[in-house]
This record gives C-alpha cells, sequence and structure tokens, in this order.
C-alpha cells in the first residue's frame, strides 16, 4: 500500500494507509505522535536529498516505511 504527495503531511498518509489496511477509520488507531516524532519525520522529509533517504518505523503492528519520494509503504512482517 503506498501513498505520496507533496501537499499533505506524511504522517496523515501513514494514518490512513494503516487505517485502510485494518478497516477502521484513522480516527480509531493510536495518534502517531505517541509512537513517533512526527515534526522530525516532516523535516526529514522536506527538502530534496542527493542521497537515498529511508525511515521505517513500528506502527500498529506494521513496519513503516517512507522512501525519499515521501511514499508511504507499510510491510506486513
Amino acid at each position: 500500500m503506498s501513498a505520496g504527495s507533496e501537499s499533505q503531511r506524511i504522517s496523515f498518509h501513514v494514518a490512513e494507509a494503516v487505517a485502510a489496511a485494518e478497516g477502521v477509520s484513522p480516527m480509531e488507531l493510536t495518534p502517531l505522535g505517541e509512537v513517533v516524532d512526527t515534526d522530525a519525520i516532516e523535516a526529514l522529509f522536506s527538502n530534496p536529498t542527493l542521497t537515498t533517504l529511508e525511515l521505517r518505523f513500528e506502527y500498529e503492528g506494521y513496519t513503516v516505511l517512507i522512501d525519499e519520494e515521501r511514499t508511504v509503504t507499510l510491510l506486513d512482517e
């Protein structure tokens, strides 16, 4: 499952992706800000970089992968 957009916060895409995978509303999930520093994620991905950038963290039983293109992918490991 992937989602990427420059117009919205990455944290929104993470919550939407996990909620869709679980078949629930994003409001039913643990607030993402209680699991990771969402402002730090936004800052990390706010400026284009010449290096490969990838962030992984655990959320609601999924490994969330965000790449340099701001694409959110859920890994169900």
